[in-house]
């Protein structure tokens, strides 16, 4: 359903006459809220984590925010510091428009904890086509340093 006004006719009938009345553009039903958000992460690093949630509903007035392990807030766009999290964390958010029809969304953040580095222990760069080059990999770490001893 969409907003927009809408013509209405009232049509009286009593002992066979009948009579009828219009009223134009007379009933004008809201948009419903569409609701919609991001996270300021795509997954936890850590059980215990803060995380800013931005609202990105359209049409809503106030929203109910619940979090998975019962937490709850009013705020358009709150923080949340999540503390305990194991294996993942359910977010739902809930945005009214001014006359009370309501929309949800939800979000599932995973947590991949524990840093996976890929380090081989051996590199051979003697003119044959394997292991030439002593390259680490990094799945999660942002920077980190090595130390070759010959």
């Amino acid at each position: 359903m969409s907003g927009g006004c809408q013509s209405i006719t009232l049509t009286n009938t009593l002992n066979g006459c009948s009579t009828s009345t219009t009223y134009v553009d007379h009933l004008c039903p809201e948009n419903p809220p569409i609701a919609n958000f991001d996270a300021s992460v795509a997954y936890f690093t850590e059980p215990s984590q803060s995380v800013d949630f931005f609202n990105t509903s359209v049409g809503g007035s106030t929203y109910l925010w619940l979090f998975q392990d019962g937490g709850t807030s009013t705020a358009t766009s709150p923080s949340y510091n999540f503390s305990g999290v194991s294996g993942s964390s359910t977010i739902m958010l809930y945005a009214y428009s001014p006359l009370g029809c309501v929309d949800s969304t939800s979000m599932t953040i995973p947590l991949q904890d524990g840093l996976i580095y890929y380090i081989p222990n051996t590199f051979t760069p003697d003119g044959d086509p394997s292991n030439h080059y002593f390259l680490t990999l990094s799945i999660t770490a942002c920077k980190f340093t090595t130390d070759g001893v010959n």
